[in-house]
């Protein structure tokens, strides 16, 4: 993964783009990275974020194996969402190339000195229980609410990052609630379900939101 930013530059070069900026570097674990390296471009005067597509190379801790987030992109259709504009195939990995979203991350908000009016933090949390249940209707579960992955701009809101997400689901016998396989990705947002099972429900989702 170390020639990840090598690869950008020779296929921006060749699909006359312009490589404006690093934005994420994604971890060194080639065996089951949890953080994708994340590039600004442009084309055709107008951004876009190339996102490397992670695809595990092992069943860890036998698990489902690999993030599901090209797929779920082409599935959804809900204005929470950033629009999947195509994917490019580099010498080492592929890149989903995704619209660029305007606007700062929620952790923006989070410190005692710059926090958001009480009916604000209502209408953004209002909006992103909306996109969950647009996701569970269509059995998707996102696994990974956290203020990193929002971006608000002032009026919109949108949902960041599907590689934890699944369509995966498999049935609890002891409650008959669907569930994904999942390792614990962030211990701040944790669910006990899934620190303790490795599990993460559709309620789970709603837990992490309220965490937020």
């Amino acid at each position: 993964r170390q020639y990840v930013p090598i690869d950008i530059e020779q296929l921006c070069e060749k699909n006359q783009m312009k490589l404006i900026d690093q934005i994420q570097e994604g971890d060194k674990d080639s065996y089951y990275p949890l953080s994708a390296n994340l590039f600004l471009i442009e084309k055709d005067n107008k951004k876009f974020v190339l996102k490397e597509n992670i695809r595990y190379k092992i069943d860890f801790s036998c698990l489902d194996g690999y993030n599901m987030e090209l797929e779920l992109y082409n599935e959804l259709d809900h204005p929470a969402f950033p629009k999947l504009e195509g994917v490019l195939n580099g010498t080492v990995g592929d890149y989903l190339m995704l619209e660029h979203i305007e606007g700062d991350q929620l952790t923006k908000y989070t410190s005692s000195d710059n926090l958001l009016d009480k009916n604000e933090v209502f209408k953004i949390i209002g909006k992103l229980a909306e996109a969950l249940d647009y996701m569970h209707s269509n059995a998707i579960v996102y696994a990974d609410m956290k203020d990193k992955n929002v971006m608000y701009d002032g009026k919109d809101v949108r949902l960041l990052d599907l590689g934890m997400a699944s369509n995966k689901l498999y049935i609890d016998q002891s409650n008959n609630e669907e569930y994904v396989n999942e390792v614990v990705s962030n211990a701040e947002y944790a669910c006990p379900e899934t620190i303790m099972m490795s599990r993460v429900y559709k309620k789970s989702d709603v837990f992490q939101l309220g965490i937020m």
